[in-house]
């Protein structure tokens, strides 16, 4: 997929789902969604997110559901993106990732917010198994 808007949504920008695997997600355009700008879950894997523009979502850029450890989001890529002010007055993150997702590679992007100063604000979340 290049080249896309994907743009006030009413809960999810681009929401992958059931074996998405081997994808290529480069030079879109995801701002603006109502709780999250991607949403990656059940058994997506191996998919790759260069040079995206992801903003304004109201919790989070990117978002790994929460899944089993077989059926999680493992070795996803993003690279070269911009992950800018997601989130809302009480909390948001860049990427908020749900635990057993694994094999992620996170390098070289732009996650920050630059709206004035917001409570509960973070560029990434990692959550812990519970029990």
């Amino acid at each position: 997929m290049k080249g896309c808007r994907i743009h006030d949504n009413g809960q999810v920008g681009l929401f992958l789902c059931w074996r998405v695997r081997d994808g290529h997600f480069e030079d879109n355009r995801i701002e603006n969604n109502g709780k999250y700008g991607i949403s990656i879950g059940h058994k997506d894997t191996d998919n790759v997110f260069v040079n995206n523009l992801i903003a304004g979502n109201a919790f989070s850029g990117v978002y790994f559901r929460k899944e089993t450890f077989k059926n999680s989001g493992h070795r996803n890529r993003f690279s070269g993106n911009k992950v800018l002010n997601n989130g809302n007055a009480k909390e948001g993150y860049g990427f908020y990732i749900e635990p057993l997702a694994g094999d992620l590679e996170i390098s070289k992007n732009q996650i920050t917010d630059t709206a004035p100063a917001k409570s509960g604000l973070s560029v990434m979340a990692f959550t812990r198994p519970q029990g």
